[in-house]
């Protein structure tokens, strides 16, 4: 199944488990699709997590360099997950260019463009 096709089902807010659940398929499976649709502009991360998670992982994201294992060891709240961290790191990535978030940084808030 192409990119997009696996997108349109994210998109359709169903949630990961019923999607792996309904395509038999492994969520870390449906995880993967979610962060290539975020790398392609093909899926909005807002459509993947809530913003609060996503707003929590990006106040512990310092750098585009920075590792899913630092990352995590850095958010005080064990609930979430790597694929939700991968996700939030590739939509980081894919944005701006480091030094737009410099002030962001310094001043530890997320920067949401």
């Amino acid at each position: 199944m192409e990119l997009s096709k696996k997108c349109s089902v994210i998109k359709k807010r169903k949630t990961i488990e019923q999607i792996a659940k309904v395509r038999r398929i492994k969520e870390g499976t449906v995880w993967e699709h979610a962060a290539k649709g975020i790398a392609s502009n093909q899926l909005s991360i807002y459509t993947v997590l809530p913003k609060e998670i996503i707003f929590q992982i990006l106040f512990h994201i310092h750098n585009k360099e920075d590792t899913l294992k630092i990352i995590k060891e850095r958010i005080p709240d064990k609930n979430i997950t790597y694929n939700e961290i991968a996700c939030v790191l590739t939509y980081y990535r894919k944005r701006k260019p480091k030094s737009s978030h410099s002030r962001c940084a310094e001043r530890r808030m997320p920067c949401i463009s």
